[in-house]
Formats: structure tokens, sequence, C-alpha cells
């Protein structure tokens, strides 16, 4: 399980924004280093945290806004 907390943490880091940039509300547009490779880093940052089981998620690769990131890792019953 992950909080929300680190969702925003593993954004924030793997956008290079300080995380009070980064809410629930933020979309890909809203960061310029939110392209592919950003997405990509994301995805990296939390399949670390959730020990592989992020990259399992195929819905997280079309996710482009942290609402979304968040729901699916809800629905997936990893977010706390």
């Amino acid at each position: 399980m992950i909080s929300k907390k680190q969702v925003i943490s593993c954004i924030s880091k793997a956008l290079e924004v300080p995380a009070s940039k980064v809410n629930d509300n933020s979309i890909d547009e809203d960061f310029e280093k939110w392209d592919s490779l950003g997405h990509l880093e994301i995805l990296l940052s939390l399949d670390k945290i959730l020990k592989g089981k992020a990259i399992e998620i195929e819905d997280l690769s079309q996710a482009y806004s942290v609402k979304k990131i968040l729901s699916i890792l809800k629905k997936n019953k990893l977010l706390s």
C-alpha cells in the first residue's frame, strides 16, 4: 500500500518539481517534464515503492493526471 502523500512525492521527484506544486488536480500539461519520459519516470518510481505491482497495472500507462493515478491505485487496492 502507498499513501497519497507518497504518490505526490513520487510524481514531484520524477518531474523534478517541489511536492507543493503537485496536487489532486495536477495534470500532465501543468508540468514541462511530464512528457512520455517523465511519465515513465513516475511509473518506475511508483513501481519501486509498490515492489513491482504498479508495472502490472495497464491503466497507469494512460493516466496523465494525479487524480487518475490515485483513482487507479485505489481501484487496485494499492492506495491507503
